[in-house]
């Protein structure tokens, strides 16, 4: 998967299976959640022993974790990252 440049970013936080709850406050992400999805909270992407990463970083306490992205382009979480720039609900990044 390519995965552009401006959103490439160095391998930070902890690594997180809950994936869309933040492991310090127990924050929930996701779309009915008026801090918006994980991936409007994605700060980039990062190369890992574990292979690929998405990085999040929680809007209510600023902790940072990740997970895996995902392999199928059509399903992993830099597709729906990009669609969230695309609909302006990026928080890090501008369309």
């Amino acid at each position: 998967m390519k995965i552009e440049l401006k959103h490439k970013i160095p391998l930070i936080g902890e690594y997180n299976g809950g994936v869309y709850r933040c492991p310090e406050c127990r924050e929930e992400l996701w779309t009915d959640n008026s801090n918006g999805s994980v991936f409007d909270n994605t700060i980039g992407f990062a190369d890992s022993r574990m292979g690929l990463m998405m990085i999040v970083e929680c809007p209510k306490c600023f902790t940072k974790w990740y997970y895996h992205n995902g392999l199928d382009e059509e399903i992993c979480g830099y597709h729906y990252f990009l669609l969230s720039i695309k609909f302006g609900r990026q928080k890090h990044f501008d369309s």
